[in-house]
C-alpha cells in the first residue's frame, strides 16, 4: 500500500525551525562601539607602520595601509581630537595629508576584532567637507568613504589591500561629512573580524577625499555568528534557508510523493 507524504507540512516545519533559530541569533546580538576622539590631539602614534595598535578602551586593534602606484605600503596611524588619521610615506604630518585621503596614495584603516562583528555605523571627525584645507597644491575638500569586510577562506587577511580577493565591498558612501553628526549608517548581513575603511577611489588636485575616523558602532553575536572569514553570518544563512523552504512550499504545495 502506498503512503503519501505531504511536502507542504514538511517544509512548513523546516521553515518554522529556521525562523526560530534566526530569531534566537538576532536576540543574541550585542551592540558595541569604539570611540577615538579621546586618544590624543597631537598626532601621537597609535600604530607604527606595519603594526597593529590600540587606542582608547575599546580594545579594537587598528593598522594603516596605503596603495601608492598600485603597490600596497604600510602607513602610520595617528590620533587627533578629530579621530584617527593615516600618514603614508609620501605625506607630511599636516592637515589634509595626515587624514585618510586619496591624494598621494589611497589610505585605509584596518580594524581587527577578537570575534566576528557587523558594522552598523561610521562617524567621521575632521573631514574635507567640514573644514577644507589645501596642501601641496591639493584641495582636501570631500568626504567619500568606502567600507570593506574580510570574507576570505582564511581567518586572517592575506593582504590589506581592498582590491585583493577576499575583501568584499560593503558600500561606497558619498559626502559623509554632510550627514547629520557626520555619521553614516551601514546596513549589511556580513559579520567579520576584519573591517577596512578607506577613502573612495582616486582623488584629483581639485577634489580630494579626506577624513578622520572618530568612531565605529555595530553588533557582535558570539558563538551564534559565523566564525571569522565567513562571507555570510549564520543569521543570514538561516534566513535564506527559511526563504528557500517557503519557496519550495509554494512551488510544491499540491505535490505529494508516493512512498512504497
Amino acid at each position: 500500500m502506498n503512503k503519501q507524504i505531504n511536502l507542504s507540512n514538511y517544509f512548513s516545519t523546516l521553515a518554522a525551525a529556521c525562523l526560530l533559530l534566526a530569531g534566537a541569533s538576532a536576540q543574541a546580538a550585542t551592540n558595541w562601539a569604539a570611540s577615538y576622539g579621546g586618544c590624543g590631539d597631537s598626532g601621537n602614534v597609535v600604530a607604527a607602520a606595519g603594526s597593529f595598535g590600540t587606542c582608547g578602551s575599546s580594545g579594537v586593534e587598528v593598522r594603516a595601509t596605503s596603495i601608492i602606484s598600485s603597490s600596497i605600503t604600510d602607513a602610520t596611524v595617528r590620533a587627533w581630537s578629530g579621530g584617527l588619521g593615516v600618514q603614508n610615506v609620501n605625506e607630511s604630518n599636516t592637515n589634509g595629508p595626515h587624514a585618510l585621503d586619496n591624494a598621494s596614495g589611497l589610505d585605509a584603516l584596518i580594524f581587527k576584532f577578537t570575534e566576528a562583528v557587523s558594522l552598523t555605523s561610521l562617524t567621521l571627525g575632521w573631514n574635507g567637507h567640514d573644514n577644507a584645507v589645501s596642501s601641496g597644491g591639493v584641495s582636501y575638500n570631500d568626504s567619500d568613504v568606502s567600507i570593506y569586510a574580510w570574507t576570505g577562506a582564511s581567518a586572517t587577511p592575506t593582504s590589506y589591500a581592498s582590491s585583493v580577493a577576499g575583501w568584499v565591498l560593503i558600500g561606497d558612501y558619498f559626502n559623509v561629512g554632510t550627514q547629520s553628526g557626520n555619521t553614516q549608517g551601514v546596513s549589511t548581513p556580513v559579520f567579520s573580524s576584519y573591517w577596512l575603511v578607506s577613502a573612495y577611489g582616486a582623488g584629483s588636485t581639485s577634489t580630494t577625499d579626506a577624513f578622520k575616523v572618530l568612531s565605529l558602532a555595530g553588533t557582535y553575536c558570539g558563538a551564534l555568528c559565523a566564525p571569522p572569514g565567513s562571507d555570510v553570518p549564520e543569521p543570514g544563512s538561516l534566513a535564506l534557508m527559511a526563504m528557500g523552504a517557503f519557496g519550495l512550499m509554494a512551488a510544491r504545495r499540491r505535490q505529494k510523493i508516493p512512498v512504497v
